[in-house]
């Protein structure tokens, strides 16, 4: 018998899609696997549970005289939503970038703003800002049938004022003790030396 399980698929993330199966006059059908269908599996057009990730499903159609014929039909899963995480930098670097890439997501677009603002500032994934004042970034992601808007903040650090403390004179085979303050963590050179003291 003929069997068509229908066109391919795409939907996004968490969605159900409605299969679309057809067959000759009289025949019944069947769809696998039974497990990821929402209700009854033995109509034409049934009703998938939420997907998280592409799933194939079979359709098998019997005539009256017990012959079987089976399709396929895919449903794609697209995922546009990122989760993005604040961020600070440190004032006269290059700044920072901003992170948008959907896994897997061929065929994506992006879309910088800074929030409540017109003016698109860039259309790739990965966005470097530095801004003068703490600013919150807008994405919005569009990949196939499904799409985003996301928001991040980027705060401006100003550098520490390190003092390595005052210049020293020993005496040779002698040692000392060089002490660093107003920083969080210290690296001396040369040596990669940790911490706020060292003895040299």
């Amino acid at each position: 018998p003929n069997v068509n399980a229908g066109t391919d698929q795409q939907i996004c993330t968490g969605q159900t899609a409605t299969l679309s199966g057809s067959g000759a006059a009289g025949v019944t059908f069947s769809w696998a696997p039974a497990g990821l269908l929402s209700g009854a599996t033995n109509v034409a057009n049934p009703a998938t549970v939420a997907l998280t990730a592409n799933q194939t499903y079979t359709l098998t159609v019997t005539d009256g005289n017990g012959c079987t014929a089976t399709d396929e039909v895919l449903v794609t899963v697209v995922s546009a939503p990122v989760t993005l995480v604040d961020k600070a930098y440190c004032i006269g670097t290059t700044g920072v970038d901003l992170d948008a890439t959907v896994a897997g997501g061929s065929g994506c677009t992006y879309t910088w703003r800074v929030q409540g603002a017109p003016t698109i500032l860039s259309n790739a994934a990965v966005f470097n800002v530095a801004p003068a004042a703490a600013t919150v970034y807008e994405v919005t992601i569009a990949c196939g049938p499904c799409q985003s808007t996301n928001t991040v903040t980027v705060t401006p650090q100003p550098l520490p004022n390190v003092s390595a403390g005052n210049n020293v004179t020993i005496c040779n085979g002698f040692s000392t003790n060089l002490t660093a303050t107003s920083g969080v963590s210290y690296v001396w050179q040369p040596g990669t030396l940790p911490g706020s003291t060292i003895n040299v």
